[in-house]
């Protein structure tokens, strides 16, 4: 059993707005208001301050989420910021003390409480991106992989469903999938990705995003990236495995066989310089992810109900992925993904 399965099966915590406009003036100094935002396992709130002061996204943790995971996540966004201090991610707001992490209680069970800047734009959520807007992503990926590459911290191995090399663990969850079609297409999928299993244990691994889908991608009013948000899957891992979860996402958006894949994949590289065995394993690696996406939404849907629009909401794209994905041999993809060698 995973030792962090039980944030995807405990629901978020139960606060309302008027909670976080509390928590924000007892704990944090700052009146604002507050309206809902989605999340998987987390209660999140956006928070407006009074006058001028700008705007803040509260998240308070699920009760199962471990403090070891979450100061990762912010110690993580902290190296982004001295490393790379221009790349848009949000930054960590203090509380009254200087704690980057508060904790308030609920139910008679406490929650980990942490508030970052708000970053402005709009999330590319269900649009198809832009050829540059999908090699924009892979520059703003390698930019962070190249700041966190030695960052270090004792909750990096955690054990998370959502990392691609653990995809043999979502099998059973496969069957929770109700098109017949698209059940087979994940186990297909998830036999090539296992066949290349024991080859990561051989590749550059360090601490990386983990999960840059389109809901967490940003865009200005002119259409271009404006940011990357929410770090709660980090962990260290290949590092292949980021682009192979940001390139999961593309590759059934544009026209050619491996839709925008490649142009994300080629950004990325600039910063990074993958291996010819990285370059070799991203195909089956991205199919894997699509994988995690649709057997772990439909199993999550099926524990959460009223969570089932936001739950399944990439489900589209990871159909539709695979689909491309098995039209191509692994040689073919790689020459795709990687036209320049």
């Amino acid at each position: 059993m995973l030792d962090t399965l039980n944030v995807l099966t405990t629901a978020p915590p139960a606060l309302t707005a008027a909670d976080a406009v509390a928590i924000a003036g007892d704990l944090y100094g700052i009146e604002v208001t507050a309206r809902p935002l989605t999340g998987e396992r987390d209660r999140n709130f956006l928070l407006k301050a009074a006058g001028s002061h700008g705007s803040f996204v509260m998240k308070i943790a699920n009760g199962d989420e471990s403090r070891g995971a979450i100061d990762f996540q912010l110690g993580a966004l902290a190296r982004i910021e001295e490393e790379d201090p221009a790349l848009p991610v949000p930054r960590v707001v203090a509380d009254c003390t200087g704690a980057l992490v508060a904790q308030v209680s609920l139910e008679g069970r406490s929650h980990h409480v942490c508030v970052l800047t708000y970053l402005e734009g709009e999330p590319v959520g269900s649009r198809a991106l832009t050829p540059a807007q999908a090699a924009a992503c892979g520059d703003i990926l390698g930019r962070i992989d190249r700041a966190l590459e030695g960052y270090i911290h004792p909750a990096q191995d955690r054990a998370l469903l959502w990392d691609i090399c653990r995809a043999a663990e979502v099998r059973d969850h496969l069957d929770e999938i109700d098109d017949p079609h698209h059940r087979r297409a994940a186990h297909a999928a998830l036999d090539r990705a296992e066949a290349v299993m024991d080859d990561l244990t051989r590749l550059p691994r360090q601490v990386i995003h983990n999960d840059m889908n389109p809901h967490n991608v940003l865009t200005g009013p002119d259409g271009a990236i404006s940011g990357l948000i929410d770090f709660g899957d980090i962990l260290r891992a290949p590092r292949i495995n980021d682009v192979a979860t940001a390139a999961s996402y593309v590759v059934g958006m544009g026209e050619g066989p491996l839709g925008l894949a490649p142009q994300l994949a080629g950004a990325w590289a600039r910063h990074m310089a993958p291996t010819a065995r990285e370059r070799a394993l991203l195909a089956p690696l991205m199919g894997a992810r699509n994988v995690l996406t649709l057997g772990i939404s439909a199993w999550r849907a099926k524990l959460h109900p009223q969570n089932r629009r936001y739950i399944l909401r990439n489900v589209p794209v990871a159909v539709a992925a695979l689909e491309r994905l098995s039209l191509v041999t692994p040689d073919e993809a790689a020459a795709l993904l990687w036209p320049n060698g």
